[in-house]
């Protein structure tokens, strides 16, 4: 009895390393080998049901009752617990946008470059700003993403055509394009 529970917390772990290894991006690309894994693991998890509910039935030594409630019980379902997260999470992760709660430097400033003379860094800008402001839900948040791009993407003429302040991101975007994009006239193509 002992050696079949051992056999199935190894068996377990082999799975959760295999699934830890693979890591998020790999989980969902191969997630039919990812779901086998995961129906091995509950296949385990009910043998190793069926073992303690055997094991509850028998009459036992006391050393050998302590040795699988203390030990092995507890390393079983913690590895078991363990590989069901790996399957939460990649669920959510196909499913579920996360929204940004604060205002991220880093992601700004990897959105949005600074500006240049060209247009495409413009454009780029208008959709680094468009993209992290649907991340954001706090519009106190949003005001700090409209301060960064005034302050330190804009170019010094680009900040004397635009206005010092803005209420809100939509009316940042809309002046970029009006005063900053350079306007086609309708004969050309």
């Amino acid at each position: 009895m002992e050696q079949n529970l051992e056999i199935i917390l190894s068996k377990l772990n082999d799975i959760q390393i295999k699934l830890r290894k693979l890591g998020p991006t790999r989980r969902v690309q191969y997630a039919g080998n990812v779901n086998e894994k995961f129906l091995q693991a509950e296949k385990l998890f009910l043998a190793y049901k069926d073992i303690i509910s055997s094991f509850q039935t028998k009459e036992t030594t006391v050393e050998l009752a302590e040795y699988v409630h203390d030990i092995l019980k507890e390393r079983i379902e913690l590895t078991y617990k363990r590989i069901l997260t790996y399957k939460t999470s990649n669920c959510e992760e196909n499913t579920t946008v996360t929204y940004m709660e604060k205002f991220d430097i880093k992601t700004a400033t990897s959105l949005i470059p600074v500006m240049d003379k060209s247009e495409q860094t413009i454009e780029k800008i208008i959709d680094g700003i468009e993209m992290y402001n649907e991340y954001l839900v706090d519009t106190t948040q949003k005001k700090l993403l409209i301060t960064f791009v005034l302050k330190t993407r804009l170019s010094k003429s680009a900040k004397l055509k635009l206005k010092s302040e803005y209420d809100n991101v939509t009316n940042l975007i809309q002046d970029i394009k009006n005063f900053l994009l350079t306007k086609k006239s309708y004969l050309t193509n």
